[in-house]
């Protein structure tokens, strides 16, 4: 699995599956009206054990079109599950309602999924960091702020698997940390 690389431009979305080999093979998708992905991207993370799943975030505030999207095939089709939207998920076929707590609408800077527990994840915005053990179409996300964190744009996380801490890096406010161990209750 180490061998993905995936990066995102305001237009477009790069991805390969051997990006060290000798001859990588890239795959290349436009956003557009067949991809939700807004124009201004926040950040891209890549699933730790599925090689075709991917996950964006929107830069923008105020966004119609969602905050965090999941690929699970590669960047062929886009899932917004922020929570906010209702439809049909792409891939099992089942219908969905926006969650009682979606992402707020603002920046979603940073994205950290747990590497044992992929269904978790983390999300920097710029009201501090919020998670759900749930992402699906229709998740529930939790503000994660308290004790300490305040509503701070939190730029970047990083993760120390021997502690199972987690570091938020701040704009101003410094670095907060909280062990990751225990799920979400949401």
């Amino acid at each position: 699995m180490g061998n993905r690389v995936c990066f995102a431009s305001n237009s477009t979305l790069s991805y390969s599956k051997n990006a060290l080999d000798t001859s990588p093979t890239w795959s290349t998708y436009s956003w557009g009206s067949a991809n939700p992905i807004p124009a201004s991207v926040g950040s891209v993370a890549l699933h730790p054990t599925d090689e075709n799943t991917i996950y964006v975030s929107n830069e923008s505030y105020n966004s119609s079109s969602g905050q965090l999207f999941v690929s699970k095939d590669s960047g062929t089709k886009w899932l917004d599950i922020s929570g906010k939207t209702s439809g049909s998920d792409p891939w099992p076929g089942r219908a969905f309602s926006p969650s009682n707590n979606p992402l707020p609408d603002n920046s979603v800077n940073a994205i950290f999924i747990h590497p044992d527990l992929p269904q978790r994840i983390y999300v920097g915005t710029d009201l501090g960091v919020y998670a759900t053990s749930n992402a699906v179409a229709g998740a529930v996300w939790k503000n994660l702020n308290q004790p300490g964190l305040a509503n701070v744009p939190v730029l970047a996380f990083a993760y120390q698997a021997s502690t199972s801490r987690l570091f938020a890096f701040t704009h101003g406010r410094g670095v907060f940390v909280a062990t990751v161990a225990s799920a979400v209750k949401t």
